[in-house]
């Protein structure tokens, strides 16, 4: 992997969910803002981040049309 990208890995204990989204909420910033949309059933995705986003806290949940769910994980990560 290159000094820019990073690699997310999670176990899916969601039923029926539609898909998840990766999440990254720069240092400084208040919100997390959606930066990866993965299919279901998927468990890791990698990314390559942008300046902003390489001190940055990031998270992934699954979705479903409808009321959002809980976070799966959260971590903060430097590269």
């Amino acid at each position: 992997m290159a000094p820019d990208e990073v690699r997310f890995e999670w176990t899916d204990n969601s039923v029926g969910e539609e898909g998840f989204l990766v999440e990254s909420r720069p240092a400084g910033e208040r919100e997390f803002r959606v930066v990866a949309m993965v299919d279901p059933d998927v468990t890791s995705h990698g990314l390559v981040l942008l300046p902003g986003e390489r001190v940055a806290e990031f998270r992934v949940r699954s979705y479903r049309f409808g009321p959002a769910s809980t976070v799966v994980r959260r971590t903060t990560g430097i590269s």
